[in-house]
């Protein structure tokens, strides 16, 4: 969960909370944010685009 500059996230939620910082630093597009929690949450390489 995000508000402004405040992320938070419970134990259990390490991939959400990465993603919102990701997000909020913009170090990738995104696209590429969507490819990679897809690839992560999933465990398929689907999310990429050949």
């Amino acid at each position: 969960m995000s508000d402004g500059q405040l992320i938070t996230a419970s134990g259990i939620a390490a991939l959400e909370f990465t993603v919102q910082v990701l997000k909020a630093l913009a170090v990738w597009t995104p696209k590429m944010l969507d490819e990679w929690y897809g690839l992560f949450k999933y465990h398929k390489m689907d999310f990429f685009e050949s």
